[in-house]
């Protein structure tokens, strides 16, 4: 009851009894109209601060608001080390997103500490002899590729992907300063180009790690449509 409006409340008290029991049925609605009204009060103000945060992708939102999360960080650094290359396939709603998110927090070389301490504070990786070598070692990169096609054609498309790429990039340069840096707004290959020579310029030593999520969405959906001629192109 306590996340029902009214309407709701009121049929379900109506399923709770039988038809033949007026007076009762007429009652039990009565009391859960009483208990949806008291309860109102107690609602989330937004589906962010749930206790249960189904959806959400914000490592520190989720921190933030102190939702519910099951502590597996101790797995970080065995991911880590497994793979050069990782690919993660798993159903929506399965936790890749905020994986990416929290990778992309322990590895940023821009996390400070006091951030670092906010988030990762009380998990299983914030001792300082769990945290392994690659902890804040990076400059990261993160790309979001859950691009809407649309009814687009192969051009269309194409330039989506390379403005979600110009976008990364366009932040890359502004968090870690980078001068020198060429936009190419019809070729987000070559801005990201631009970008690396650009980090190796200022950094020789540099340790450039590139976290990619939704990786398949847009391929996917050009998968499924009903005219294949543009995923075949």
């Amino acid at each position: 009851f306590p996340f029902m409006n009214m309407r709701r409340a009121s049929i379900v008290a109506d399923a709770l009894v039988s038809p033949a029991a007026s007076v009762g049925r007429r009652r039990l609605r009565q009391r859960a109209h009483r208990l949806a009204l008291a309860t109102s009060s107690e609602r989330p103000a937004s589906p962010k601060k749930t206790f249960f945060p189904y959806g959400v992708a914000s490592f520190a939102g989720i921190r933030k608001n102190k939702s519910f999360f099951v502590d597996k960080t101790e797995e970080i650094l065995r991911l880590l080390d497994e793979a050069e290359n990782v690919i993660c396939l798993r159903p929506p709603r399965w936790g890749k997103s905020l994986t990416v998110d929290i990778l992309a927090t322990f590895l940023d070389k821009n996390t400070s500490d006091e951030t670092f301490e906010k988030l990762f504070g009380g998990l299983a990786i914030f001792p300082e002899e769990n945290r392994g070598k690659l902890c804040r070692r990076f400059y990261m990169m993160k790309f979001d590729l859950s691009i809407e096609v649309g009814s687009g054609d192969v051009a269309d498309i194409r330039q989506r992907l390379y403005d979600e790429i110009n976008d990364e990039v366009r932040s890359f340069v502004r968090r870690y300063k980078l001068e020198d840096v060429t936009i190419y707004p019809n070729n987000g290959l070559a801005s990201l180009k631009s970008a690396a020579r650009a980090l190796r310029d200022t950094d020789p030593d540099a340790k450039l790690f590139v976290l990619v999520d939704e990786y398949d969405r847009f391929s996917t959906e050009l998968m499924v449509a009903s005219d294949s001629s543009r995923y075949d192109a």
